[in-house]
């Protein structure tokens, strides 16, 4: 699950009780994201951030901050994640598929996503 911290702020432990409660039913496992577009507004936010979501930056696309706690993402989720977000951020959507529109693993973000 994607969260642009200019549009709801960043995914903050308050925040992410919510998002939890919201997907309690959703049986695929969801990664909790909070993109920011530069470093300067993830440093403004950094303070905010729950445990166990990871941060995105666009203007380091390649790269995942994981806010450690009991689980951690592999390289090829990071990866994932970040293909994906840059995808939307570049408006590049990837042809439909109904099986995987997003053609990445079935867990990696939201159902809002399809992936």
């Amino acid at each position: 699950m994607i969260e642009a911290v200019h549009s709801s702020g960043p995914i903050s432990p308050i925040r992410l009780l919510e998002l939890k409660k919201l997907t309690e039913q959703c049986e695929a496992e969801i990664i909790f994201v909070t993109a920011f577009l530069e470093r300067n507004t993830f440093r403004q936010f950094a303070p905010e951030i729950a445990w166990e979501t990871e941060v995105w930056i666009a203007d380091a696309p390649d790269h995942i901050i994981h806010f450690d706690g009991e689980k951690f993402l592999g390289p090829s989720e990071c990866e994932i994640i970040c293909v994906i977000l840059g995808q939307i951020l570049n408006k590049q959507m990837p042809e439909p598929n109904p099986v995987n529109p997003w053609k990445c693993k079935p867990y990696c973000v939201s159902p809002s996503l399809y992936c």
